[in-house]
């Protein structure tokens, strides 16, 4: 028997090429940087928001984070779980201010 080892290359704390964004359509918003998707939000009777970033307790589906009346909400919520709370309801207010607005881009 013979034992091969190999080790993947350490890749470290890298942040991707750009901070979240929305990506919306009248029933369907997605919420993803350029390297994942960190969460959607779906209309049906309500704005239903889910964590694409944490499985539910059961570890079966996406993190449920429950039923918005105001789609705006439901996004602050899903920003929040993802940890970009504020820096995106900016750039979504200044209509997009791309790579380098999130303090962790600042160097």
């Amino acid at each position: 028997m013979h034992l091969i080892s190999f080790q993947l290359p350490f890749i470290g704390h890298s942040l991707p090429e750009a901070p979240p964004a929305w990506r919306d359509s009248p029933y369907i918003c997605a919420f993803a940087d350029s390297e994942r998707h960190l969460g959607h939000i779906i209309k049906t009777d309500r704005w239903h928001a889910y964590d694409a970033t944490h499985a539910n307790p059961a570890s079966n589906e996406f993190n449920y984070l429950g039923a918005f009346d105001n789609l705006e909400t439901a996004k602050a919520v899903l920003e929040s779980v993802a940890g970009w709370a504020g820096e995106t309801k900016y750039m979504r207010a200044a209509g997009g201010l791309g790579a380098g607005s999130h303090p962790a881009y600042l160097t």
